[in-house]
């Protein structure tokens, strides 16, 4: 028996309508809205995820961001330690009669580049320091290679000559002297204390060592090199009687055919006579110019003078009667600076650790203010990083102790002057490796020489007289201010003198 529906049951769709159904169904369900991975998380539905394009770009850039935002946070902290450590020095009291201390910045150019880089560095990483501890400084700086090392070697021939040595042609007095002398009438006493140098870079170091040596070492007058213009200027005896003999004769000849050209030159005088005279005005004008310059030239030394003494000659040298038991120290601050396409990952890596390199500066530039110094040490081991700088020249292993002492004052324009000023011994002075490093990264057009070239500080092999190199000193943090800095990295300690705010 058949079961009966109720009376009131909806009858069944048809068979071919069950699709359109089920289509119809499915569009009037509610459509999800946003990224099904945000609502997960409970963010807003409204955003949406970017692309993966989009992805890589932001993950690059936020990383780059986050590693320099880092770098520099860091690199004010570091720069802030060494600021606090020796900020006390500023609070301490000076006498009104008496100038405070002075310290010598040498810095110049690096090789394939200009000044600017090397301002910035100081700048950047010194200057801070020493304003902290209201150090007052004077600046040597080099646009090209020997700049500096002409200026250090002539400053330390005119203190030669204000300690009472004697030169033929002694320097004229300018501003720095006339101070210096108005200063003593009035009362105004020097620093009695350390002074000292900070030299950036291994380039202006080689050229700070050779500058230094040809100051003390050097004679007090520039050397007089013979050239061909003065040989074939000055007459012989023979050609002289052969020059009078001559000119009788010359004479009639230079009559006769004037003689012989004077109708022709009456018929065009005329003609001539007028543009003849803004022509004889010339040469008189052409005349004024080279003694303008020759005026100019006395007034203004060139920038890079030729050395007044070789390598060579360090050993046969004479040491000065105003030379001191123990010169200024000298404190060296690193200065990578590395060119190229090629190098760009190292100048990236770089660019983003700063942090390193202001820890390194700050500490060296802390130890010049301390004013705390030691020996240069001289049993350190001949390394390959410390170029071909070969060990210092004393008397008894330099070639130059036998030569006369014309060879003195001769000018070094040669490399032979290295060459025979070093030898291949297993040891050297510490002043020949510091900063031996950078030399590695120096642009290819500053390892080029050219024909006829003269001395090149920047190529030449470091030659260090005994007598100089033991008199050197050099900047070092002592261990307690060490400590003290780490403290105050710590937050343990503040100003030297000043409670530790909370």
């Amino acid at each position: 028996m058949a079961e009966s529906q109720p009376p009131n049951a909806p009858a069944p769709p048809p068979a071919g309508d069950a699709g359109q159904a089920a289509g119809s169904a499915a569009k009037a369900a509610p459509k999800a809205e946003g990224n099904p991975a945000l609502r997960a998380m409970g963010l807003p539905s409204r955003f949406k995820l970017p692309s993966r394009n989009w992805m890589i770009f932001l993950t690059l850039s936020s990383t780059f961001a986050g590693f320099l935002i880092y770098d520099r946070y860091e690199k004010k902290k570091i720069q802030k330690k060494w600021c606090t450590l020796v900020s006390h020095i500023a609070d301490e009291s000076l006498p009104t009669s008496t100038m405070p201390r002075k310290l010598t910045v040498f810095l110049s150019a690096p090789p394939g580049d200009g000044l600017r880089p090397a301002r910035d560095h100081f700048n950047e990483y010194v200057k801070p320091i020493l304003v902290a501890a209201a150090m007052d400084w004077d600046v040597i700086e080099g646009r090209r290679e020997g700049e500096v090392r002409t200026k250090l070697a002539e400053k330390v021939r005119r203190l030669r000559q204000i300690r009472g040595e004697v030169a033929e042609n002694p320097t004229e007095p300018d501003s720095e002297l006339l101070v210096q002398a108005t200063r003593q009438t009035t009362g105004i006493q020097e620093w009695d204390g350390v002074k000292g140098d900070l030299v950036l870079g291994r380039h202006t170091w080689k050229e700070y060592l050779r500058g230094l040596q040809e100051g003390w070492l050097g004679p007090l007058d520039a050397p007089v090199v013979p050239t061909a213009e003065t040989a074939s200027s000055s007459p012989t005896p023979a050609d002289s009687p052969a020059t009078d003999d001559a000119s009788p004769t010359a004479a009639p000849t230079s009559t006769s055919e004037s003689e012989s050209t004077t109708p022709t030159a009456n018929d065009d005088a005329n003609k001539s006579e007028a543009p003849l005279e803004p022509q004889q005005e010339q040469p008189q004008q052409q005349d004024q110019q080279p003694e303008d310059a020759a005026s100019k030239s006395k007034t203004k030394p060139p920038a890079v003078l030729t050395p007044y003494i070789s390598p060579s000659s360090y050993a046969s040298a004479p040491l000065p009667p105003s030379f001191p038991a123990e010169l200024d120290p000298s404190g060296p601050i690193p200065f990578p600076h590395i060119l190229g396409i090629l190098n760009t990952p190292t100048r990236v890596y770089r660019f983003l650790t700063r942090r390193h390199l202001a820890d390194q500066i700050g500490r060296e530039t802390a130890a010049v203010v301390f004013a705390a110094s030691r020996a240069y040490k001289e049993d350190v081991p001949t390394s390959p990083s410390s170029e071909s700088s070969g060990p210092s020249s004393s008397s008894s292993e330099t070639s130059a102790s036998s030569d006369n002492s014309p060879s003195a004052s001769s000018p070094a324009t040669s490399t032979d002057a290295y060459a025979t000023a070093t030898t291949s011994s297993p040891y050297t002075w510490e002043q020949k490796s510091l900063l031996a490093h950078e030399e590695k990264e120096w642009h290819k057009s500053a390892h080029k020489r050219a024909e006829n070239e003269g001395e090149r500080p920047w190529l030449e092999s470091i030659v260090l007289d005994d007598r100089i190199a033991t008199r050197m000193r050099r900047f070092e943090l002592e261990q307690d201010q060490e400590q003290r800095a780490n403290r105050i990295a710590e937050g343990k300690e503040g100003v030297l003198g000043a409670e530790v705010s909370d």
